[in-house]
């Protein structure tokens, strides 16, 4: 075990036996970092593509500073942000809205058979017509 505060590790057997270092996990939702990392919710305004370099991400609402870097944007998640009038992901404008209910129904029983342990394998199914 390490030496450093536990709070700021993430440590496991494995990584122990291949790492003789402790190892850092800067990107957490967890407030806990060796270095004063602050957290912002912002919204995501657009994404341009086609710039030429790297996607540009356009956001709202970020609690910054002159010219402070942004390292990481995580995607919204109802169960660990507190934003009460927040939208998570786009996706489910993809499924008619006649189908939407049926479909979070079928998805939430985890029809993958017990005996797959590919965590590489890809499943897919038909819904609706859809793919």
């Amino acid at each position: 075990m390490s030496s450093g505060n536990p709070k700021y590790l993430l440590e496991t057997e494995e990584l122990l036996n291949e790492l003789p270092v402790s190892v850092f996990f800067l990107i957490t939702r967890s407030p806990f970092h060796p270095n004063p990392i602050g957290f912002s919710n912002v919204k995501l305004k657009s994404i341009e593509l086609y710039t030429g370099l790297d996607p540009v991400l356009h956001i709202l609402g970020a609690d910054l500073m002159g010219n402070t870097p942004i390292y990481v944007i995580k995607p919204y998640l109802s169960y660990t942000d507190s934003q009460p009038d927040a939208v998570g992901g786009f996706w489910l404008r993809l499924i008619p809205e006649e189908l939407r209910e049926a479909l979070l129904c079928v998805l939430a029983q985890d029809h993958i058979p017990s005996y797959q342990d590919d965590p590489n394998r890809i499943y897919g199914f038909e819904f609706g017509g859809l793919k």
